[in-house]
């Protein structure tokens, strides 16, 4: 198969030690090339539900080379509390790790241990800080033959300019997609201020960044949110950009084993918890905007291609040049995503509109794509199921938002077929 992809969700175990996952038949005799895992940290009877607290982590992993190559970012902030309380973690040592309460020790951190391809294929995660209770964690696992190369990696952010060269592996070539977690800190887990960051990245102008920042002991939280069309932003929980690099247009002397970066706002101090997913192949790839709906009941981002797998992400302002850093609505960030049979959600939100008091939320879900959120009340303010219309990814909205909220979505499809041979398209649910 030219493109395989399976999204679910497993219960992790609560002892510490190597755990299995088995992938369904259309796995079989694939080799799995990538795996994104992302959780609110919660029993699996927390679906579709608001809980106390905002967890949120999620992690990235491949074995490129014979070697694991993994990173993680993690969340988490007490409600009721004033000020507010907040827990941070980042690094490559791990693929997931959570936090469920005010202190660096998690409850739950899982590293990658292997992808495998057989009857069924699998992927192994070694349990080493066993969560205290059964925690859900959702995955997506892509693979097949369309992807030649797939290696997560770091780099520290440019401190001058007028441009970034990154070298994946050497002989890794030119990679054809990438996805990023980019913010203004080094790597470690701290008490003190958060952000979360995902941003995906096809060319030079099909890109797009989605960034939440909150303030630790502050009495609202002091929520930042930015959302631009961009490869690697960063900016501070108080909301003042500090970096901003975009992919560089393929000329010149680019990078023969990497990637170019145009260095538009240099950072203060060269962070060192730049994080990426480097993917090249011959599969096809779509990224872009889109706001929710607020009046009937489809909406199609146009992939040019059949997908296999998508994905949203981001919170619920615009795409915006500035960063969003008061009013109701501003602290709400997740990610979801969908083999066009399983689809997952996970996201949380902060309150910035309190005098006093955060307030904090997550929400967990096994059977959307899709899920929009206010942080003030908090209630769910959209949510939509993903599928196929031909070249399109579609969303089919079951609850409408009052007001359109932008998220970030891609698209992965198979290479397109030989000059001349006309595609066949498999009717998907």
């Amino acid at each position: 198969m030219g493109l395989v992809a399976e999204v679910g969700s497993f219960n992790s175990n609560t002892g510490t030690g190597n755990q299995t996952v088995n992938l369904g038949s259309a796995f079989n005799g694939i080799v799995p090339m990538f795996i994104i895992l992302w959780t609110q940290g919660s029993a699996a009877a927390a679906v579709d539900t608001n809980v106390a607290d905002a967890t949120f982590a999620m992690g990235c992993g491949t074995r490129d080379g014979g070697s694991t190559q993994q990173w993680y970012q993690s969340h988490w902030g007490d409600a009721g509390t004033d000020p507010s309380a907040i827990v941070k973690g980042r690094n490559t040592t791990a693929l997931l790790k959570v936090f469920l309460s005010d202190s660096t020790t998690p409850d739950g951190e899982w590293s990658l241990v292997s992808l495998n391809s057989g009857t069924p294929s699998t992927f192994v995660v070694n349990v080493v800080d066993a969560p205290a209770a059964a925690t859900r964690i959702h995955y997506l696992v892509v693979g097949g033959t369309d992807i030649t190369s797939a290696r997560c990696g770091s780099f520290n952010s440019a401190t001058s300019g007028p441009t970034q060269d990154i070298t994946v592996v050497s002989g890794f070539g030119k990679p054809d997609f990438l996805i990023f977690s980019c913010v203004n800190s080094n790597v470690g887990d701290v008490q003190g201020n958060g952000q979360m960051n995902f941003a995906v990245a096809k060319s030079a102008t099909s890109r797009l960044s989605s960034s939440v920042g909150s303030s630790d002991a502050s009495a609202s939280a002091a929520i930042a949110h930015f959302q631009i069309a961009a490869a690697v932003h960063g900016v501070s929980a108080g909301g003042a950009q500090d970096f901003l690099m975009d992919l560089a247009a393929d000329k010149g002397t680019w990078p023969t084993d990497g990637f170019r970066l145009d260095v538009t706002d240099t950072a203060t101090s060269a962070f060192t918890s730049q994080f990426y997913l480097a993917l090249k192949g011959t599969f096809q790839v779509a990224c872009g905007a889109n706001s929710t709906l607020t009046a009937g009941s489809t909406q199609d981002n146009a992939c040019g291609f059949v997908p296999i797998c998508a994905g949203v992400f981001g919170g619920n302002q615009p795409t915006n040049a500035a960063s969003v850093t008061s009013g109701t609505g501003v602290g709400a960030w997740g990610f979801g995503a969908t083999d066009f049979t399983n689809e997952r959600w996970a996201g949380f939100s902060i309150d910035d509109a309190l005098a006093t008091n955060a307030r904090y939320d997550s929400r967990f879900s096994e059977s959307k794509t899709l899920v929009e959120m206010t942080p003030e009340t908090p209630t769910k303010e959209a949510d939509a199921d993903a599928s196929v219309s031909g070249t399109n990814f579609r969303l089919t909205y079951s609850d409408l938002d009052s007001a359109n909220r932008e998220y970030g979505w891609w698209a992965l499809g198979e290479a397109p077929p030989p000059s001349g041979e006309i595609p066949l398209v498999v009717a998907r649910r």
